[in-house]
């Protein structure tokens, strides 16, 4: 499928309350948010869900994944190139993942993430499971931006780009 050119507000793919999907091999441009999952809480009784192989160029956020919590399914973010888009604004992320809660996981490997303000941000999390970013590449970005919660303490994580992900899983529990 593609994807080009909605409103100022737009989203190019948006799956909420627990609509667990396949959202593979899109071509989305000139978006403000290129694919966003909001408020998966119910188990899923499908197979796995998963956003892999898009390729993605938005102006705010390429791929938000947010409010995941309760018996809410692990997502795998596989594949994907995400860029800024053409009209990029000042403040704009390639990854982001927030409120993620309770033992809900996410598993991204080998994206390649390039000339956004900040390639991956985390934050608002307090699972007890693992977010395991593996493979890929973040690159002409400002920085990768980790906020997370261990014990009760907030912990912040910076790295700048270019960074390559990998050879092992980087593991962060949120």
């Amino acid at each position: 499928m593609v994807i080009s050119g909605p409103t100022y507000y737009g989203r190019g793919i948006y799956v909420i309350d627990n609509f667990y999907a396949h959202i593979d091999s899109n071509v989305i441009t000139n978006v403000r948010t290129g694919i966003q999952t909001t408020n998966f809480y119910r188990a899923n009784t499908g197979t796995a869900p998963r956003i892999m192989g898009n390729n993605v160029s938005a102006n705010v956020r390429g791929v938000y994944h947010n409010l995941q919590y309760a018996n809410g399914d692990t997502w795998t973010i596989a594949n994907n190139t995400i860029t800024a888009g053409a009209h990029v604004e000042a403040y704009n992320e390639g990854l982001i993942f927030n409120s993620l809660f309770d033992s809900v996981g996410v598993v991204v490997q080998n994206n390649e993430i390039s000339n956004h303000y900040i390639g991956v941000n985390v934050w608002g999390t307090h699972s007890t499971n693992i977010l395991t970013i593996e493979g890929g590449h973040i690159s002409f970005c400002y920085c990768l931006w980790i906020i997370v919660y261990k014990c009760g303490q907030r912990i912040w994580k910076y790295q700048s780009c270019p960074w390559t992900i990998g050879p092992g899983p980087e593991q962060y529990c949120v």
